[in-house]
């Protein structure tokens, strides 16, 4: 799915360009690139639902099932701040940007 998002970030670059260039004006660069996607996945690490991670010191996620879309999952989060945990268990955005 990167890939392909890459590869519509440089249409979408070169769409705008050949506009721009009869314009006279600045040209644009893609966010990114299908190299640059493809250099990028192997940092990726997988993390099942329900499972503890540290992504930062001081704050643990879990991923729980958002339950609106086949797949999609939001972001529990506990936050320790000067020795104490909130224990909060705040539901961040999801990927589609529903509060939960």
């Amino acid at each position: 799915m990167l890939l392909d998002s890459g590869h519509i970030q440089e249409a979408d670059a070169e769409y705008l360009n050949k506009k721009k260039l009869k314009r006279g004006e600045p040209l644009v660069e893609p966010l990114y690139t299908q190299e640059d996607a493809a250099q990028v996945s192997e940092h990726f690490e997988t993390v099942e639902y329900e499972q503890a991670f540290e992504p930062v010191p001081g704050v643990t996620a879990r991923l729980v099932d958002a339950g609106h879309i086949l797949g999609s999952a939001a972001v529990a989060l506990d936050v320790e701040e000067k020795g104490a945990s909130c224990g909060c268990g705040f539901r961040a955005i999801s990927g589609d940007a529903t509060c939960l």
